[in-house]
């Protein structure tokens, strides 16, 4: 009975996606929420809209990222299996640093006429000789690229979820 029930109801997706973000960022303090099948799918759009912009002609242009800022700075120590976010967008990966560690001499010298952000993978703990987000941000702001924090386990404890948009981060992906 309430399967036959739901089939006589209509509700417009692009209403439901926007309520949806509307009240998780309310919940989470932000500026703004858009709910995806999960954290990598976040990223893939997330650096894909860091490269396009609203402009329709790049959007159809990918992942073909030709003539844009493509390129998103990684710190090598901090390489994960989810880091293909970035090439399966289109963009172009640059490793910072070394498998010892990163700075933000090397950070700052990496950024480029092409680089377009810094994907920050957000761990539970700090990883030794790494950037911790808060310097990620200050090079970034300084250098007005975009942070991109791939936070899938970075759920719990709830504060995270909280806090982490009060980063200066432009772009936080969570899954759940």
């Amino acid at each position: 009975a309430a399967l036959d029930a739901s089939n006589t109801v209509y509700a417009p997706m692009e209403e439901v996606l926007f309520k949806t973000g509307a009240a998780i960022a309310d919940m989470l303090n932000a500026e703004s929420a858009y709910v995806t099948s999960g954290c990598y799918a976040a990223l893939v759009l997330g650096i894909a809209a860091i490269m396009t912009g609203k402009d329709a002609a790049r959007i159809a242009q990918l992942p073909d990222s030709t003539g844009m800022k493509n390129e998103f700075l990684i710190q090598k120590k901090m390489r994960y299996h989810y880091d293909r976010c970035i090439t399966a967008a289109g963009g172009k990966m640059v490793e910072v640093g070394d498998s010892d560690g990163c700075t933000v001499a090397q950070m700052e010298a990496a950024i480029g006429p092409n680089t377009a952000g810094i994907l920050f993978f957000a761990r539970g703990t700090i990883t030794p000789n790494t950037l911790s987000l808060a310097d990620v941000v200050g090079v970034a702001q300084r250098n007005h690229i975009a942070v991109i924090v791939d936070a899938a386990g970075e759920v719990y404890p709830l504060e995270h979820m909280t806090s982490l948009p009060q980063s200066g981060a432009d772009l936080i992906c969570f899954g759940a």
